[in-house]
């Protein structure tokens, strides 16, 4: 919770504030009206010279046209995040931290909302897709413009049929070899009685992406799917396993014996 020191407003926010340093960038919507969204830095002191540790101030804050549904992305000084306008639609925007204020760089817009957390690619650029049942595709953006620079289509690259969306948050990693890879869960949009899948695509080595595996999570969307993050964890024999959680039940550890 945030109170605005001037206007006493209260803003809040459902996502997880980017941090760089000891400033975090939190994205939050008032609390009696969520079209009034804000993105704030907020210095946080960690000694005695800036009114002891813990203490926390605000630097600037950016208003946009709320809610935002998916958690800031840092990149530099650069925040990524979303808003959403009174249609459908919903806007992407960068804007850059200049100390005392924030600047807009780029707004796009999409023809559906963002409920995940962008993703960075190493390569540069970061990786979005809409909200289910509209994120039949993996979009890699140009973080200076905005503007589309890859564009996988999920179906294809998992080999099922067409309709598959993704539906959780984008993990990105880079193998042995230097291939960026992308793990997401996936699952046929709408109603539907097919099976649900975690994957792992490498999308460095062509422009529509190539399957690494896929591991099916459950009989369809009513049983079980992917769900929250993706963290790679490693074993003491160097064995490299991703752990997901269950949308219905249990957790799930993937990845080499």
């Amino acid at each position: 919770m945030i109170r605005d020191p001037t206007t006493g407003s209260v803003h809040i926010t459902r996502n997880t504030p980017a941090v760089g340093g000891s400033r975090a960038y939190v994205v939050a919507s008032r609390i009696d009206d969520e079209t009034d969204g804000r993105l704030y830095a907020v210095d946080i002191c960690d000694a005695s010279n800036c009114g002891g540790r813990g203490k926390m101030t605000l630097p600037w804050f950016f208003a946009f046209r709320g809610p935002s549904g998916a958690s800031p992305l840092l990149i530099g000084s650069t925040i990524y995040f979303d808003g959403r306008p009174a249609s459908r639609a919903g806007p992407l925007m960068a804007v850059k931290d200049r100390g005392t204020s924030g600047r807009r760089l780029w707004l796009r817009e999409f023809r559906s909302t963002f409920g995940v957390s962008p993703a960075q690619d190493p390569r540069g650029g970061l990786w979005v897709h809409y909200v289910a049942p509209d994120g039949l595709s993996l979009m890699r953006l140009n973080q200076d413009t905005g503007a589309t620079v890859q564009e996988i289509d999920v179906s294809t690259v998992l080999g099922v049929e067409l309709g598959y969306v993704a539906h959780s948050v984008l993990m990105l990693a880079s193998s042995d070899s230097g291939a960026v890879v992308v793990m997401f869960g996936a699952q046929m949009g709408g109603t539907s009685s097919l099976p649900t899948y975690v994957a792992a695509v490498d999308v460095s080595s062509t422009p529509g992406g190539t399957l690494l595996w896929r591991r099916e999570v459950g009989a369809n969307k009513d049983t079980n799917a992917a769900g929250g993050q993706f963290p790679i964890v490693v074993s003491p024999s160097g064995a490299r396993r991703i752990v997901f959680e269950g949308s219905k039940r249990s957790a799930f550890v993937v990845g080499e014996p």
